[in-house]
This record gives structure tokens, C-alpha cells and sequence, in this order.
């Protein structure tokens, strides 16, 4: 606190944070301004149960202080784990680690487990909030498994007897 008052620009500012609920609406946690995201419309009334979602944020005063752009810092989870009531599979051992470095936005890491599939995502954007330049940048994926089936089993909670797929960017009904 006293670096703020002090505006010791060079001061680091770690703040180490735990969102945790026993059970929750994933449209509790995904609503941004007044709009459900992230997640397909399907799953806006879907419950979060055992979510942990724990982590930090790295800057510096000064970083914050600056009076326009995105301050340069770290993100970086320690552990994001939930399971969904009506989808089958857990989501575990997910990581984090992305930070914003002048005009470059890494995401050294994103990666998780989704039932058995895993996934892990490298990526990086430069320019991405800057219009003067053109915006460049690299994705790799990265799995082991990718089960695409056990992926798009949902059941909706109106008719949770009937499985649910994804066709051509669209639930439907599973034909048996």
C-alpha cells in the first residue's frame, strides 16, 4: 500500500487469489456485461460443482499507475479443477500462464485435462492492441488424446435421458 502512496513505480504487486465454491452456475462466473460467454448458450444454466480456480496476477505500481494501455503483467495458475453436473466429464489439472510484455501477449501455457483427453495450448499475439501495426501471431496444440466423442456428449437438463452431440456447430439430438 505504501508504494502506491509512494508511487515507487519499480515496486513489484503480486496479488494471489482462490475463487472456490462447493456449487455454482457456470452463468454466475461466465457473465460479462450482462452477456453469457466462454461457454455455448447450452451450458448457461449448467452447475459447477468442486470448482477451484486458484492462481495470480504479477505487475508493478507503476505498471498500473500508467494512464493508458494495458499494463504489462503475469497471470499464472497454481490449480483449475470443476465438474459440471449435466457433462459427463471432469475438468482437471488445468494451468495457466500468460503475460503481456509490451506488445506481446504470450500464453506460455494453457493447458488441462478434459475426462481422459488433454489438451495444451502455446500461443502469442503481437499488436494485438495496437491498430497502427499489424497484428501477428502463433497457436500450437499440443494432446496425447483427444477423444472428439466422449468430448461432445452433453445432457441437456430438460431431457437428461437424451444425449445431446454437436453437428456442424450445432446440438442435436444423438441418433441411436
Amino acid at each position: 500500500y505504501s508504494a502506491f502512496l509512494e508511487k515507487d513505480s519499480a515496486a513489484p504487486l503480486v496479488l494471489d487469489f482462490q475463487l472456490a465454491s462447493e456449487t455454482m452456475k457456470a452463468k454466475e462466473l461466465l457473465t460479462f456485461n450482462d452477456r453469457f460467454m466462454v461457454l455455448p448458450e447450452t451450458y448457461e444454466e449448467e452447475e459447477m460443482n468442486n470448482f477451484l480456480f486458484k492462481g495470480k496476477i504479477e505487475t508493478s505500481v507503476g505498471e498500473l499507475l500508467k494512464k493508458s494501455g494495458l499494463p504489462q503483467f503475469r497471470f499464472t495458475t497454481d490449480d483449475i479443477h470443476w465438474d459440471f453436473k449435466y457433462y459427463p466429464l471432469s475438468f482437471r489439472d488445468f494451468e495457466i500462464d500468460v503475460e503481456h510484455i509490451d506488445s506481446l501477449i504470450k500464453v506460455n501455457t494453457f493447458e488441462g485435462r478434459i475426462g481422459e483427453s488433454n489438451i495444451k495450448l502455446i500461443a502469442s499475439v503481437a499488436n494485438l492492441l495496437d491498430s497502427t501495426k499489424a497484428m501477428s501471431g502463433n497457436l500450437t496444440i499440443e494432446s496425447d488424446l483427444l477423444d472428439i466423442n466422449e468430448l461432445l456428449k452433453y445432457e441437456l437438463m430438460a431431457d437428461v435421458d437424451t444425449t445431446y452431440v454437436v453437428e456442424q456447430d450445432t446440438l442435436v439430438k444423438e441418433k441411436k
